[in-house]
């Protein structure tokens, strides 16, 4: 497990958490220079920077993970409550959820070129990938870009709007698309 945190707040975590969890710094997975572009794009709206760089953090996480690895990423604000499963063998199980958020599914459009389409939203709190899968998320949209993932995100990203990129419903929308 790895529990990714603000560089300065490394050793604080290190310090209160169980030796089971890898504490690592957001810097091995975010550049200063996509961290100073989300901040310039969020300025009119400060409290969206962390929003936004969160799921940046999540989506290269899973991009340095191997191929064949099994992975889940996990929204830091949210317990368990109760058992889950997220494998049933040899199928990744999701959790889904109910939102239609209309911002994300016109940047997913700039994005892939194509909008919504699960009737289910995949917005639950945790993701299961395979590490072959985000790796061809993040190949297909820099080849139909011509640029670096993260730059891609940030254009298609429509800052003038509360809350326009979502990583599940983007992921989501491509898995299913890609691995039925």
């Amino acid at each position: 497990y790895f529990v990714i945190v603000p560089d300065s707040q490394v050793d604080k975590f290190q310090n209160c958490t169980p030796r089971e969890f890898q504490v690592v710094s957001e810097n091995l997975y975010i550049s200063n220079d996509i961290k100073f572009r989300l901040k310039k794009n969020t300025q009119s709206s400060p409290s969206s920077y962390n929003w936004y760089l969160q799921q940046f953090i999540k989506i290269s996480a899973l991009y340095n993970t191997q191929e064949n690895q099994l992975n889940l990423i996990w929204d830091a604000d949210t317990v368990p409550i109760k058992k889950l499963y997220f494998t049933d063998g040899s199928n990744l199980k999701f959790y889904i959820g109910s939102e239609n958020h209309k911002p994300y599914f016109e940047t997913i459009n700039r994005l892939l070129g194509y909008g919504k389409i699960a009737n289910f939203s995949w917005i639950s709190q945790c993701f299961t990938c395979r590490g072959y899968w985000i790796k061809h998320f993040i190949s297909f949209i820099e080849n139909k870009h011509s640029k670096n993932w993260a730059d891609c995100l940030i254009d298609a990203i429509d800052f003038s709007v509360q809350s326009s990129f979502s990583e599940y419903e983007t992921l989501g929308n491509f898995f299913m698309k890609n691995y039925p």
